[in-house]
C-alpha cells in the first residue's frame, strides 16, 4: 500500500480506488510501537489519498487480553482501533471469538460422574475408543477438554481458553485428576497421554478434523554445571570444573564412538535457511521443498513468523524466547496446522532475564493471549517520514529502481549529484503546495497526540516541507559513500594490475580485489529483483529515515558478502544496534553454509586521503546514569552530566563511526578465534535526548509511595539518540586500551599488507 500510494505508475489504481469502502488489517496485535504507528498514518493517507471519508476499518487479531472484565477489555481494544483506524470504534463493535466444545459440560463435584471417570483412568485393558460418538461422551475426553481446552468465564458465562496446563508436576493435571479420583498419579499422566493421542485418532466425521488438536511445549535451560566421567557410578570422577579428559586419562572411546555414529547418521541431511537475506524466489524454493520433505530442516529468522502454512510440520525448536506470547503463538503455530500433534521446544538462554522470566512462568508464553498494542502517534521522525512520503507523491517523481535513475552517473568521475530533471520536480511550489493541505488534513487526525508535543508548532509543517530536498539529499550520502568507496577500489587496484614492478602475487591479489568491488558497483547498480534489494530506490530511502520503513532496519549497515561457486555476491544488512557486534571487527558471520570474517571497514571516499587524518570523535560518558555527551573538535567537553550532573570520566577518544564492512571467506576458524567469538566484545551503551532551544529535551515526573521520598523518578523523552560503543574484546590484555587497530586502506588488524601502511587505534 505505501508504494501504491508513493510511486507515479500506480497512479491510475490510486484513481480508481475513490470512494473506496473496506480496508482490511490482519494480525492486529502486530501492529505495535513504530509498526504500529506507521500503518495508522498509512490508512490515514489511505483514506485522504482515495477522498474515501466513510472507509470502513475492520481488524482481526489473535486473542487480544487485558485487565478487568471482557466489556473493559473491548473497551481498551476499540481504544487502539480508533489510533489506527483514524476514526471513532464504539467498543461494542469488538467481536470476540466464540468457541464451542465438542464434548457434553460435567460437573466434577457430581459423585457419579467422578466414579464414572476414576472406573475409565483405573482400567488398564480398556481399549481405544473408536468412534465419535463414543469419545466425546466418555468422561475422560470430557475432563481433558474442560482441563486443556475451554471453560466457563465466572463474569460472563461465556467459554473461553483454559489457561495452559502441564500434565505433569506438582501444578500438573495429572495431580488434579489423581486428587479428584484418588488414582494413582503416574496412572493419570498415562491416562491423559493416552486420552490426548485418542482424540487425535478420533476424526470429527462433519468436518473431519480430529476431536483433541493439541500441542505440547517444552521449555528447555541450562542447569549449574556438574562435570562427570563415564564409568559406572561408584566409579565416576565428579567435578564443577569443566575438563575434557579425568587427570592422568587421556583416553575417551565413549566420544569417539559418539562423533562416529552421529556422523554416519547424519550423512546426507540437508539444512537450509529461511531469512530476510535469501532471496524472495530461494526463500519460496525453500519452502516447497520443505512441505513436499524434500528439506528435512529449515532454520528461520521471524520471516517465517506470518501466514506461511505447513500443513505437515510436526516439531518447531526455537533457540530462545520469543519478544511477545503474540509472537510464541505465530511461531509454535507453524506446527500442527492439520490438527496433528506437535512439539514445541524452547531453549531459555541462560543469560537473558527475559528467558529466565519465562522459563519459570512457561504458562504466561504459551497462553498466546497478548495484550492490546500500544502506540505513540506523536513521534517527530516517523511523522516526517510520511509527510515525505506525500511531497514525493505529489511531485509525480519516480525513483526508479536504484539511484542511478536519481543521481548523475556519467563519465569516468561521476559527480553523483541529483539529476537536474529531478530537481526540477523536487523544486515544485505546486507540488510541495499539495503536500502541504494534504498533510495538514491528515495532521488534523492527530490533534489529541501531537497537541502536547514540545517539537510540534504551527509552523513545523512548513519548516519540513522547506528542507525535503535538503533531507533527500543527506539520504543519499550512504549510497554515494559505497559507490565511491568501491569505485576507488576498483581502480586503485587497476593501477596495481598495470604496475610491471609489482609481483605477480600482488598483482593476482589486485585482480581479486578488482573484482569485489565491480561486484559491489553491480549489487548497487543492478539487481534481479529491485523489489527485494535493499539498494532498491524506494526500500533504500526507508531504511535511511527519509520515507517510512515499518519495522525495517532504519538507517542500516551492510557487509559485503563475496560469492562463492553458484552463490552471487551479497549484502547483509543489520541495523545499527546489532550491526555494532555482529559486524564488528574480525567478526565472524555465518551465511549460506559459509563462515565469513569481518576484515575490512569501507571508507568514505573525501574523508581519507593518503595523508589526511582518520575522521574521529569524542564523547563523555556519564558512569552514573549514561548520559552521553559528545564533544566537538577541538573542545575539552563537559566536566559534570547535563542530565544527573555527576563529574564525568575522562573521554573516550578517537571515536570511528562504523562503516559498512567487507568480509572474506574463511574456511577454518582456530581455537584464537574462537575464544573471541566466545567472550565477545565489551560494549557500552548510552543515551542523548534530542536538544530543543539548546537544552535536553524530556519531562520528569515522580512516583511517590506512603513516604514523603518518591519511590522511583521517571524520565520521558520524544525522542533520543542511542549510542553503542565497541571498546574492543572482552578479555582484552589492556583494559584501559580500548578499540581496534584500523589500517589506512580500511583493513581491520591484526592481518595487514605486507607493504608498510599507516595504522590507527579506533574504538
Amino acid at each position: 500500500m505505501e508504494l501504491i500510494l508513493t510511486r507515479p505508475s500506480e497512479r491510475q489504481l490510486v484513481e480508481s480506488a475513490q470512494g473506496l469502502r473496506f480496508l482490511v488489517l490482519d494480525e492486529l496485535h502486530t501492529y505495535r510501537g513504530r509498526q504500529g504507528a506507521d500503518v495508522a498514518m498509512l490508512v490515514r493517507r489511505t483514506r485522504e489519498a482515495c477522498r474515501a471519508e466513510s472507509l470502513q476499518c475492520i481488524g482481526t487479531s489473535a486473542t487480544l487480553t487485558g485487565p478487568g472484565t471482557f466489556e473493559d477489555q473491548k473497551k481498551e481494544i476499540a481504544a487502539v482501533a480508533e489510533k489506527l483506524f483514524g476514526a471513532p470504534v464504539d467498543p461494542n463493535r469488538v467481536i470476540g471469538e466464540t468457541l464451542r466444545r465438542a464434548t457434553p459440560e460435567a460437573d466434577f463435584s457430581d459423585s457419579e460422574f467422578v466414579e464414572k471417570l476414576k472406573k475409565k483412568i483405573s482400567d488398564t485393558d480398556s481399549k481405544p475408543l473408536s468412534t465419535y460418538p463414543e469419545f466425546i461422551s466418555d468422561p475422560l475426553s470430557i475432563w481433558i477438554e474442560s482441563t486443556f481446552g475451554m471453560m466457563r468465564d465466572q463474569s460472563s458465562g461465556k467459554l473461553i481458553r483454559t489457561p495452559p496446563k502441564s500434565i505433569t508436576g506438582p501444578n500438573g493435571a495429572a495431580r488434579d485428576l489423581s486428587q479428584i479420583t484418588g488414582v494413582e498419579e503416574n496412572r493419570c499422566v498415562r491416562a491423559i497421554q493416552k486420552g490426548l493421542l485418542a482424540g487425535y485418532r478420533c476424526k470429527n466425521p462433519d468436518t473431519h478434523f480430529p476431536a483433541f488438536a493439541f500441542r505440547l511445549h517444552q521449555f528447555i535451560s541450562r542447569g549449574d554445571h556438574v562435570y562427570a566421567s563415564l564409568e559406572p557410578p561408584q566409579e565416576r570422577y565428579i567435578t564443577v570444573n569443566g575438563q575434557q579428559f579425568v587427570p592422568g586419562d587421556r583416553t575417551n572411546p565413549f566420544f569417539v564412538s559418539f562423533y562416529q555414529a552421529m556422523a554416519a547418521e547424519g550423512k546426507g541431511i540437508e539444512a537450509k535457511e529461511h531469512t530476510a537475506q535469501v532471496s524472495y524466489e530461494e526463500r519460496v524454493r525453500r519452502e516447497t521443498d520443505f512441505k513436499e520433505g524434500r528439506l528435512p530442516i529449515l532454520y528461520c529468522s521471524p520471516t517465517m513468523e506470518p501466514g506461511i502454512d505447513i500443513a505437515t510440520l510436526n516439531v518447531v525448536n526455537m533457540r530462545n524466547i520469543p519478544p511477545t506470547p503474540a509472537n510464541y503463538a505465530q511461531r509454535s503455530g507453524r506446527a500442527g496446522r492439520s490438527g496433528q500433534p506437535a512439539l514445541v521446544f524452547s531453549y531459555c538462554t541462560t543469560g537473558s532475564p527475559h528467558d529466565q522470566y519465562f522459563f519459570k512462568r512457561p504458562d504466561q508464553m504459551v497462553a498466546g493471549a497478548v495484550a492490546p498494542p500500544k502506540l505513540e502517534l506523536a513521534n517527530e521522525d516517523l511523522i516526517k517520514t510520511h509527510v515525505h512520503a506525500i511531497w514525493l507523491a505529489a511531485t509525480g517523481q519516480s525513483l526508479g529502481s536504484s539511484l542511478r535513475d536519481v543521481l548523475d552517473l556519467f563519465g569516468d568521475n561521476p559527480s553523483l549529484e541529483i539529476l537536474e530533471s529531478v530537481k526540477e520536480a523536487f523544486n515544485s511550489d505546486a507540488a510541495r503546495k499539495e503536500a502541504f493541505f494534504r498533510s495538514r488534513r491528515i495532521l488534523s487526525t492527530l490533534e489529541k497526540d501531537i497537541a502536547t508535543a514540545d517539537w510540534y508548532s504551527d509552523t513545523w509543517l512548513e519548516d519540513v516541507l522547506n528542507k525535503v530536498f535538503l533531507s533527500f539529499e543527506q539520504a543519499c550520502e550512504r549510497w554515494r559513500s559505497l559507490y565511491r568507496a568501491a569505485a576507488r577500489q576498483r581502480e586503485y587496484q587497476n593501477k596495481i594490475i598495470g604496475d610491471a614492478t609489482r609481483t605477480a602475487e600482488e598483482r593476482q591479489m589486485a585482480k581479486r580485489l578488482r573484482r569485489e568491488a565491480e561486484s559491489q558497483l553491480e549489487l548497487l547498480l543492478e539487481s534481479a529483483n529491485v523489489i527485494q534489494s535493499d539498494f532498491y530506490s524506494y526500500r533504500y530511502f526507508a531504511s535511511e529515515g527519509f520515507l517510512p520503513g515499518y519495522n525495517f532496519p532504519r538507517l542500516p549497515l551492510s557487509a559485503y558478502i563475496p560469492g562463492r561457486r553458484r552463490q552471487k555476491d551479497e549484502f547483509l544488512s543489520r541495523p545499527c544496534f546489532l550491526a555494532i557486534s555482529e559486524f564488528g571487527p574480525r567478526s565472524i558471520i555465518y551465511h549460506e553454509g559459509s563462515r565469513y570474517i569481518v576484515n575490512k571497514v569501507i571508507l568514505p571516499v573525501g574523508d581519507v586521503g593518503e595523508d589526511e587524518i582518520l575522521p574521529t570523535a569524542s564523547a563523555k560518558l556519564c558512569p552514573k546514569c549514561g548520559y552521553l555527551h559528545p564533544i566537538p573538535a577541538e573542545d575539552q567537553g563537559p566536566d559534570l552530566c547535563e542530565y544527573c550532573n555527576q563529574l564525568l570520566d575522562l573521554a573516550i577518544t578517537p571515536l570511528f563511526r562504523l562503516q559498512n564492512a567487507t568480509t572474506k571467506r574463511r574456511d577454518r576458524i582456530n581455537c584464537d578465534e574462537e575464544e573471541r567469538l566466545r567472550l565477545g566484545y565489551e560494549i557500552k551503551s548510552g543515551v542523548r535526548f534530542t536538544m530543543h532551544g539548546g537544552k535536553p529535551n524530556f519531562t520528569r515526573a515522580a512516583l511517590k509511595g506512603s513516604g514523603t521520598d518518591p519511590v522511583a523518578v521517571l524520565t520521558y523523552g520524544h525522542s533520543a539518540t542511542l549510542w553503542r560503543i565497541n571498546l574492543g574484546w572482552v578479555r582484552r590484555k589492556e583494559k584501559n586500551k580500548f578499540g581496534f587497530v584500523l589500517v589506512r586502506s580500511g583493513a581491520i588488524g591484526p592481518e595487514t599488507s605486507r607493504r608498510p601502511r599507516k595504522m590507527t587505534r579506533i574504538t
